[in-house]
């Protein structure tokens, strides 16, 4: 009995985990200290399970520099898009960012991952992609 309550309380905590891999990235744009990005799903089912969703976090590292650190967040949902902004920071701690200036850098290549969350456990998270911005 003690091992099914374990059971039952890990997975409440930890929630019921899901993937999904129909997305395209759109409107690749770098400024001074963001490169910004959207994320557009194809499927309304995925897109409603992330409107319901409390948390909404973006995962993103430098292929070029491990040790840099970025800060990415939803910028805004709407429609069928999510609006992606990638700050670089200076910093390598997880307190607030520093950000640097990236307007001189020619190429960026992220890896990336969207995970959505919601109160109740769910977690619906995309495959891993890649964001890659060079100067033309």
């Amino acid at each position: 009995m003690n091992k099914f309550i374990y059971i039952l309380g890990l997975v409440s905590l930890i929630g019921c985990s899901e993937t999904f891999s129909k997305f395209t990235i759109n409107n690749i744009v770098k400024s001074h200290e963001k490169l910004n990005f959207s994320i557009n799903f194809g499927n309304n089912e995925v897109l409603d399970k992330v409107k319901e969703s409390s948390s909404n976090k973006i995962v993103c590292k430098s292929i070029a520099n491990h040790n840099q650190r970025l800060d990415a967040y939803v910028d805004r949902l709407e429609s069928n898009q999510i609006d992606v902004a990638v700050e670089f920071c200076s910093n390598n701690d997880n307190r607030s960012c520093e950000p640097i200036d990236i307007s001189s850098v020619k190429k960026i290549n992220l890896e990336c991952q969207a995970i959505f969350s919601a109160m109740i456990g769910n977690v619906t998270k995309s495959e891993k992609f890649s964001v890659v911005w060079e100067e033309k």
